[in-house]
């Protein structure tokens, strides 16, 4: 069972990477041009100890229409779930939101609720642009309610504005190699050394047999408990103008995890395979 737990965490905490991996390409300034209100893109996520690949959860993503304090905004939800058949000895359910302005990706305010069997956390973050303060409530299983005050640094997002952010990209400007720095916080934490490295097209072919041609990136991550650090994960993303993250892989420290793409919907711009 221990160890049974110690590989729905690795699944778990993918789907945290799935955005948190994709946050060193992001570049301040630009408008959003990938996306639309109504979007909605699921993902399935598997585990592997050795050749065999088994699916373990689940994560979608959504783009909302709402108001933050009467001012129109973009409303970036996500939610994370362990399957029916992990539930009985660890069940997931991490839900993730960002209030962003309509024009730059600029987050108001962000929340996460998780839920992963026996530990809870949750997150609040308000964004004061007029004194360059983030105010942060934070609380887990492990950590007593905290209340604190950071300063606010250029580009400064959450996960959730993050993964959007970094989807307006203009990845056809890059040169192989290049990297793209990006400050960002977590619980009460900003982290801004990390990046990714842009490798260039490459097509793809998934499990069901469908090709994609992609960006490849390969991010820089924090050493931790799931991964050793250092250049360990894999993101590709459709080049059709959409900027959609189509497949994600990853080294754990013990065994490999990955996301694909399942449905799409209400996309801004069309999305096939290729040859279709």
């Amino acid at each position: 069972m221990k160890c049974k737990n110690r590989i729905l965490r690795h699944i778990v905490l993918i789907l945290l990477f799935l955005n948190l991996s994709t946050l060193g390409f992001a570049q301040c300034g630009g408008k959003n041009f990938a996306y639309k209100v109504g979007e909605k893109i699921d993902y399935n996520i598997a585990y592997s100890l050795g050749f065999i690949w088994v699916d373990a959860g689940k994560v979608s993503f959504e783009v909302k229409r709402a108001y933050y304090r009467g001012k129109p905004v973009l409303h970036f939800y996500s939610f994370g779930t362990s399957l029916p058949n992990y539930d009985w000895f660890f069940r997931v359910r991490d839900v993730w939101e960002s209030y962003s302005d309509t024009c730059c990706i600029k987050p108001y305010y962000f929340y996460r609720n998780s839920e992963e069997g026996s530990y809870r956390a949750r997150d609040k973050y308000w964004y004061d642009y007029e004194h360059q303060k983030v105010y942060v409530e934070t609380q887990n299983s492990n950590k007593s309610l905290l209340l604190d005050t950071l300063q606010i640094m250029p580009c400064l997002l959450d996960l959730m504005s993050g993964i959007y952010y970094v989807r307006n990209v203009d990845f056809g400007k890059l040169k192989i190699n290049d990297k793209i720095d990006l400050q960002f916080i977590l619980e009460n934490e900003v982290f801004d050394k990390l990046y990714a490295r842009y490798l260039g097209l490459e097509e793809i072919t998934l499990h069901d047999g469908q090709k994609y041609m992609c960006y490849k990136i390969r991010p820089y991550l924090v050493e931790g408990t799931i991964f050793e650090g250092g250049e360990k994960m894999s993101v590709w993303i459709s080049s059709d103008g959409n900027n959609v993250p189509i497949l994600v892989e990853a080294e754990v420290l013990v065994g490999s995890i990955k996301a694909e793409v399942q449905k799409v919907s209400g996309l801004k711009y069309p999305f096939k395979p290729m040859g279709k």
